[in-house]
């Protein structure tokens, strides 16, 4: 069972030191941390498998995918806009995976609720991602969970980065194959990005593809697929998306027949009929972008060697929006050629221009990190008005060091909670901003100096913080377990009674000493304890009163006090037994001891004299011989038988 959050600080396969959490969910945890083997404090992404996790039966599932994200990155290499795979190891039974950070903010924070994308903003969108993932699918690889929170527009090239490999699904060769059944699998994706067959458990290639038309939907309609914003034909199962194009400003988002086709076979209810996979999509669209780029009848201007371009008053090669955040032009790190309109021969040159053009690179940056990591700063330099991308980037860090040192300086003189809550937010904002500085600029070396030190202080801020919340719930215990003292004692009219409160008061002591001497709340502290301590001594004095009263009782004497009146009508205290004298029991007399008889043998045995025994009867007289019934005949001479 592995410990549930891993502090801040500790290191981890002895070279990643844990610098801060970025999020955690029923299986996993995400830091930030530096690798301590690399210079300049490396920053890289651990995420952790919690292994000791209350739904057991799910793990296997969850340390399956955990594993699948490390073989996949590993699979995908090198990639630009995939994060690298820097590490993958064990530690105490837990589980771990190293990858880039990517520095950047999600999609998800340019779909404000309500707002809604050009269409060159959702052309330019979908080449990014379908770029990437066409790469991922190459190598047999399905992603199955793109989302908007899963794209990190990245702040220093303005690139869409693919992020999360956790639920990725590996397919063999003949499996992306439009009319191929992949085996079912997991059911991973979030809600209303996914289609049908995914959350069936049959993910391909061309569910991918949905979920990318998914958001270019979103992204024109300013509708939330995750809250099931995007009707759909209740008999076809068709996503009737159109039907929620809303205004962009004062016009009308009426997305051209051509994108809207694409998009709609990105997102048909049949996987059949879609692309097959990420590379057919992204043709689609660089043929449609490369038509209108032809059909746009602008030129690029030529630019002498050594001559810095420049732009045209009103004409940059930012998207204009309502939204700063919608202004900033998908950058690359190829230079970007301004692009002008053909002029008329007889037509002079503008030449009220106001500053020349940046590179490519710089002008990227500096309009993604200003319009949209800082809104208090124009995104074009203050509509190019004179000024260079250094300048505003040093006018950002210098106002962000001010507000920090005043919220530091307001920490001094703080009084209370609030004030202290007030710099803490100050501080923060503060170091975000110089956080999001883009390395182009000089000043982001300093800012890197500088932001160790306010971060520890933020640290120092918020222990102080939690340290004056527990201040403040002892000083609140104290005076309710404090309360009855400040009752009259009139109204305790027993000892016990009084014990009781005593006790109470003496707890309440206790509870007051857990107030820090350093606290705000200090002084409170030790007003309420010289109350407690006051009121003990009366309720001291007045139990030895009663007990008094109790030994010594008198009738006739006028009584001293009205709480010796009170004690007097109490009833009489118990009366005492006293034990009574024991005697002890007389001497053991032991009885005589046993002597066996001395034992005198029977006499012999004499038999008595034999007397000769009379015979019971006279014997028998002999009888006289019988004569017999008959003589036999005698025989015959002629020897004939008798009979």
């Amino acid at each position: 069972m592995g410990q549930s959050i891993l502090p801040l600080g500790s290191k981890l396969a002895g070279r990643y030191r844990i610098v801060r959490s970025l999020g955690e969910g029923g299986f996993g945890e995400t830091f930030i941390a530096e690798d301590e083997h690399l210079p300049a404090a490396f920053q890289c992404v651990v995420k952790r498998l919690k292994t000791g996790v209350a739904e057991a039966s799910k793990l296997p599932i969850a340390s399956r995918l955990f594993d699948s994200e490390a073989k996949v990155l590993h699979q995908l290499g090198d990639h630009e806009q995939i994060p690298k795979l820097l590490a993958h190891f064990e530690e105490k039974g837990e589980f771990y995976l190293v990858e880039d950070f990517v520095d950047g903010h999600s999609l998800g924070e340019e779909f404000p609720p309500g707002q809604v994308k050009d269409e060159a903003y959702v052309l330019d969108l979908l080449q990014s991602i379908l770029g990437v993932l066409a790469f991922v699918h190459q190598q047999q690889v399905v992603h199955r969970d793109i989302k908007p929170s899963n794209l990190i527009r990245r702040r220093s090239d303005g690139k869409i980065v693919l992020i999360d490999f956790g639920a990725v699904k590996q397919l063999s060769a003949q499996g992306i194959e439009a009319n191929t059944n992949t085996p079912h699998t997991v059911v991973v994706g979030t809600p209303g990005y996914v289609p049908s067959e995914q959350m069936r458990g049959n993910p391909r290639p061309s569910s991918d593809v949905y979920s990318v038309g998914i958001i270019a939907i979103q992204a024109l309609t300013g509708l939330n697929p995750a809250l099931g914003e995007v009707p759909e034909d209740e008999t076809t199962g068709e996503l009737m998306w159109r039907d929620g194009l809303r205004p962009v400003g004062d016009h009308r988002a009426n997305v051209s027949p051509e994108l809207a086709a694409i998009i709609d076979k990105m997102v048909l209810y049949d996987f059949r009929q879609r692309y097959i996979h990420a590379g057919q999509a992204l043709e689609a669209v660089k043929a449609l972008a490369a038509q209108r780029q032809a059909s746009s009848g602008t030129l690029t201007e030529v630019i002498p060697q050594g001559q810095a371009p420049l732009i045209p008053e009103g004409e940059v090669t930012f998207n204009p929006s309502s939204n700063p955040a919608d202004s900033v032009s998908r950058p690359s790190l190829e230079p970007t050629h301004v692009l002008v309109p053909p002029t008329p021969p007889a037509q002079p040159a503008r030449h009220s221009l106001k500053i020349a053009a940046l590179s490519g690179i710089a002008l990227v940056a500096l309009g993604g990190f200003l319009g949209v990591a800082s809104p208090r700063i124009s995104p074009l330099c203050q509509a190019l008005n004179n000024c260079t991308p250094e300048i505003e980037v040093q006018t950002l860090y210098d106002k962000a060091v001010a507000q920090a040192e005043a919220a530091l300086n307001s920490i001094e003189d703080a009084t209370n909670l609030e004030q202290l809550s007030q710099a803490q937010t100050q501080i923060q904002a503060a170091i975000r901003d110089m956080d999001q500085i883009p390395h182009i600029f000089a000043i982001h070396a300093t800012a890197q100096k500088t932001l160790p030190s306010y971060r520890e202080k933020l640290q120092a801020l918020d222990a102080r913080i939690t340290q004056e919340k527990q201040a403040s719930e002892s000083l609140q215990l104290a005076k309710t377990q404090a309360q009855s003292l400040n009752e009259p004692l009139a109204n305790a009219t027993t000892i016990t009674a009084l014990e009781a409160r005593q006790s109470n008061g003496q707890q309440a002591l206790k509870t007051l000493e857990q107030v820090p001497e350093a606290s705000l709340l200090t002084s409170q502290a030790q007003q309420q304890k010289q109350q407690i301590n006051q009121h003990l001594k009366a309720v001291e004095s007045e139990i030895a009163k009663l007990r008094a009263a109790q030994t010594t009782p008198s009738s006739d004497a006028a009584p001293s006090s009205p709480q010796a009146d009170q004690a007097r009508v109490q009833p009489p205290p118990p009366p005492v037994y006293s034990e009574p004298a024991y005697d002890p029991p007389p001497a053991y007399d032991p009885p005589p001891a046993y002597s066996e008889p001395a034992y005198d043998p029977p006499p012999a045995y004499d038999p008595p004299p034999t007397t000769a025994r009379e015979p019971l009867w006279d014997a028998p007289v002999e009888a006289p011989a019988r004569e017999p019934l008959w003589e036999a005949p005698e025989p015959s001479s002629s020897g004939e038988a008798l009979w």
